[in-house]
């Protein structure tokens, strides 16, 4: 109330862990619901649970709650966390343009993990020029059997529409 900004007018971002901060900072917000949280590229948070005091980020934790999933099948979590979930090439590590090499075998999930980041930057630079299609499954998807579904921007101009 002393900053004259509305809840609904907060949007939190977060990356990694930081999704799961995020999450908690909406869950415990104290006048009202947060109007939105946006994660990118959740970690995979049973590995913290028995150290942190964390739970996953949830629905209920916002107005509206979007997340982009880009380092899933490692250290990313493959689960729907929010309203809105992305998935962008599988949402599994390996995105293109990320690779393994001898030197640092990690690379590939490292450059995964920045690419939610990245995709979130593109989408506020050009609006509304990543679309997500709802589908049940990846395969679903590569099978175009999701052609006709609901679409809806993903990034910046994502809504719960």
């Amino acid at each position: 109330n002393q900053t004259g900004i509305a809840p609904s007018d907060i949007h939190l971002i977060g990356h990694n862990l930081g999704v799961h901060v995020v999450g908690r900072c909406g869950f415990r917000f104290q006048k009202g619901k947060i109007g939105r949280i946006t994660g990118l590229d959740p970690n995979n948070i049973r590995h913290y649970l028995s150290t942190l005091d964390l739970k996953p980020l949830s629905a209920n934790d916002a107005e509206f709650v979007d997340v982009i999933h880009t380092a899933g099948g490692n250290l990313g979590c493959m689960d729907s966390l929010g309203h809105a979930d992305f998935f962008p090439n599988s949402g599994m590590y390996n995105q293109p343009g990320c690779s393994v090499t001898f030197d640092y075998p990690l690379a590939s999930v490292d450059c995964s993990q920045k690419r939610a980041y990245q995709l979130y930057i593109d989408s506020v630079i050009h609006r509304n020029s990543l679309m997500g299609v709802s589908c049940s499954s990846w395969d679903d998807f590569t099978n175009d059997k999701c052609n006709n579904n609901f679409q809806m921007a993903m990034g910046h101009d994502a809504s719960p529409r």
